[in-house]
């Protein structure tokens, strides 16, 4: 299989898991309006309620942040503090861009890791979330969501998606461009 071959496959791919981690969003979003809708006119409207939907408003709380955190790795609109790229210089600005990404997989690797032990003691210690399903199942978005992070914050160096936050640095980065052609 030759590079080009290689390079297009994967740029499918990519493609792909964009569109799901998209509709996964999506989906958790209205799931969690759904049950939350729900909950609000049982416990208003017939003084009851589900049992299982606070907690698992939770859990969904937490999916939606991981999978938002995987879309905005994704498109480099991460959190990010930009002071340096105000008073460094275009190349450097750019050095900075890829040390950050590289260190912030780095970090993610971590979390993917411990979130990882994490969910191993929760199996082991058979802790329940709610109506009997093991917690470790819903956990399994954690070393999961972390890794997909460093995946794409590696993706992130090869793609020259590289443009920080300030004004200063966007028309930098535009003059690389720019320069480049």
């Amino acid at each position: 299989m030759s590079l080009k071959a290689l390079i297009q496959k994967f740029q499918q791919s990519e493609a792909i898991l964009s569109k799901i981690e998209n509709a996964l969003i999506i989906i958790i979003l209205f799931a969690t309006m759904f049950i939350a809708v729900t909950q609000i006119v049982l416990r208003n409207g017939f003084s009851s309620g589900l049992s299982w939907a606070d907690p698992a408003l939770k859990m969904l709380v937490l999916y939606i942040t991981i999978v938002g955190s995987i879309i905005a790795t994704r498109e480099n609109k991460h959190l990010s503090i930009d002071v340096l790229s105000k008073f460094l210089p275009v190349h450097l600005n750019l050095l900075v861009q890829k040390f950050t990404n590289i260190f912030a997989a780095f970090i993610c690797l971590l979390m993917s890791y411990y979130s990882l032990k994490l969910l191993l003691l929760s199996k082991e210690f058979e802790d329940i979330a709610f109506n009997g399903i093991p917690l470790w199942i819903l956990q399994i978005i954690l070393p999961l969501g972390f890794l997909l992070m460093a995946i794409r914050f590696v993706i992130n160096n090869f793609n020259n998606k590289l443009s920080p936050d300030s004004e200063f640095a966007l028309t930098s980065v535009q003059k690389i461009d720019e320069s480049t052609y």
